[in-house]
């Protein structure tokens, strides 16, 4: 029995001494483009202990402006867009990064993304898919393999031109596709016409079954949906609003229920453009950036609350986002912390998060990567 019990109290002691390290990826410009002076070498992947201190740092190279990464759910393969557009492909170009036995990423596979200068990657897990954001013209799918390889393309959405706007909205420009794990849709975002596709993705191939037009100027860029699906909240660039849009449980289709607008803060926003905005479901809590084009204290996270029952939302906090020009931001898998990737001062600034409120507190750390673009944790 003695023996017994110092075997228990060994493994339990092994057991308490495990570290759970806080991971993610950071995808990252590296060239100068007309928006941005590109200086990163490439993807970084950083590890986190308790302390937020960096145990761990590597960097995948060989990819051009990997600007939107996306991770396989076993952690095993990374995607990322190169956001460029290749003469020789007539397009941009898409990466695929494998984990090997020992611990090693390397890079496997250079794809065409099918469109120019692709600005989104994403994972449907339950579609088996890779969605590929062209901010050329398109959407394309593609499918994963069993060893995590992804198949070329094989279906590929194009948006249709409408009347031009301004000089943001001259043409089709889509910035994010958001595919839903509990069916076999998606949502693309379209800046350029100024709507939402609704798109069902079946047999590897897409089927239109909704567009919803936004105000003019508003400019849909990101959006997140509640757990269930049932409410999305798009982000859009050019008017700082927020759409709150409710699925009809009849016909499935979504239609507006609430406006935010991120102006209503901001004295002068016409050169204030918004960026991305994420959802803390435990919380009801959307949190929002947005980035000051002409050096101004607009590089902020909004902080909104929202109420299903009650339809409304109700801005709690405006925060700087401790650099220039927040390009994305995440919060990390346990909920405690938000991550701003600030694109023009090389910087990601950690902020807590409170578990009542869903308020920022004081940021807690600053990593020095350069030219971050997007945080991908996991």
């Amino acid at each position: 029995m003695p023996y017994i019990l110092l075997l228990i109290t060994l493994v339990c002691i092994s057991c308490s001494q495990e570290k759970d390290y806080i991971q993610f990826a950071v995808g990252t410009y590296t060239q100068t483009e007309g928006h941005v002076n590109g200086k990163g070498e490439g993807i970084y992947m950083i590890e986190l202990d308790d302390s937020l201190n960096i145990v761990d740092k590597k960097i995948l190279t060989g990819a051009t402006n990997p600007s939107y990464v996306a991770m396989h759910p076993n952690h095993t393969a990374l995607y990322a867009v190169n956001e460029t557009y290749s003469p020789q492909h007539q397009a941009g170009l898409v990466f695929s990064y494998l984990k090997n036995s020992d611990g090693i990423w390397q890079a496997q596979q250079m794809l065409s993304s099918m469109g120019a200068y692709p600005c989104h990657i994403i994972i449907s897990e339950s579609m088996n898919a890779v969605f590929v954001t062209n901010y050329g013209n398109n959407i394309a799918a593609y499918r994963i393999k069993a060893d995590g390889k992804l198949d070329n393309a094989h279906a590929v959405f194009t948006l249709v031109a409408k009347d031009s706007l301004n000089w943001r909205q001259d043409s089709p420009h889509p910035h994010m596709s958001y595919p839903f794990q509990l069916s076999n849709e998606l949502l693309v975002s379209d800046l350029g016409s100024n709507c939402i596709y609704h798109l069902e993705y079946s047999d590897g191939d897409f089927k239109e079954k909704a567009v919803y037009n936004f105000p003019t100027l508003a400019g849909p860029r990101h959006l997140v949906s509640t757990s269930d699906e049932l409410n999305v909240f798009i982000l859009n660039e050019l008017d700082l609003s927020i759409h709150w849009m409710e699925r009809d449980s009849t016909n499935g289709i979504f239609g507006l229920k609430q406006i935010h607008n991120l102006s209503d803060s901001i004295n002068d926003f016409s050169k204030i453009t918004a960026s991305a905005i994420r959802l803390h479901s435990r919380l009801n809590t959307l949190y929002a950036a947005t980035r000051a084009l002409d050096g101004s204290e607009n590089d902020k996270i909004h902080v909104i609350g929202f109420d299903i029952k009650g339809g409304e939302m109700l801005l709690k906090q405006s925060i700087n986002s401790g650099g220039q020009i927040p390009r994305d931001f995440n919060i990390d898998p346990s909920g405690n912390y938000l991550a701003v990737a600030n694109q023009d001062s090389d910087n990601i600034v950690i902020y807590p998060i409170d578990n009542k409120t869903g308020k920022l507190g004081e940021a807690v750390k600053e990593l020095i990567i350069p030219s971050p673009a997007h945080i991908e944790f996991y």
